[in-house]
């Protein structure tokens, strides 16, 4: 379930390597939901559990093998994880990870019920992606969400950014620019870099 999947696209060690990586729910095996091929997709290895087991999120690696997930609480739908594997690239190790909490200023909304735009699932996931440039910018590790902030707006969209590896992150800024009040659903929202950084 909200399975996801990209690709090292790096020069490094993990050049070519896939990972994968899904929800808890529907999943083969427990909370063991993180997998790599280092073969082109010829076989995967045995999953294990990234830290914390975030859900509902996506995944991206830096310029420098580094691969990031990004998810929430599976019980706390306002607690954002950034997930850092430093070694996922390395054929020779078992992926571990650090995780660190993201502040994005709300929730990500789920089973909203008929007044939603998505009664019976999710209303967005959670988005990262890695600056893949080579430009003052290469590796700023960028974060998207649909979350309800609260109030009587019932979907905005969040944006944070961290400069330093998923370390530390800037504060939340509301990228939709429609009124507070508006009663809009800025939902499912979605994030991406170009090549140049953009």
């Amino acid at each position: 379930d909200k399975q996801w999947i990209t690709t090292d696209r790096t020069s490094g060690i993990g050049a070519g390597h896939l990972y994968q990586w899904w929800s808890t729910t529907g999943s083969c095996c427990g909370n063991d939901t993180f997998t790599r091929s280092t073969d082109g997709g010829q076989s995967f290895e045995t999953p294990v559990q990234p830290t914390n087991n975030p859900v509902w999120g996506t995944l991206d690696v830096a310029p420098d093998g580094t691969l990031y997930l990004a998810g929430i609480h599976i019980n706390h739908r306002d607690i954002f994880y950034v997930d850092r594997s430093t070694n996922a690239q390395d054929p020779g190790a078992t992926p571990t990870f650090q995780s660190t909490i993201v502040d994005m200023d709300g929730a990500v909304a789920a089973f909203g019920g008929y007044n939603s735009p998505n009664p019976s699932g999710l209303l967005g996931q959670v988005w990262v992606a890695v600056d893949p440039s080579s430009g003052p910018t290469a590796g700023w590790i960028y974060m998207l969400a649909s979350v309800d902030p609260g109030g009587t707006d019932p979907l905005d969209l969040h944006f944070v950014r961290s400069t330093d590896g998923g370390i530390t992150w800037s504060a939340p800024l509301r990228v939709n620019d429609d009124s507070p009040h508006a009663n809009a659903w800025q939902w499912f929202g979605t994030l991406a870099v170009a090549p140049t950084g953009r």
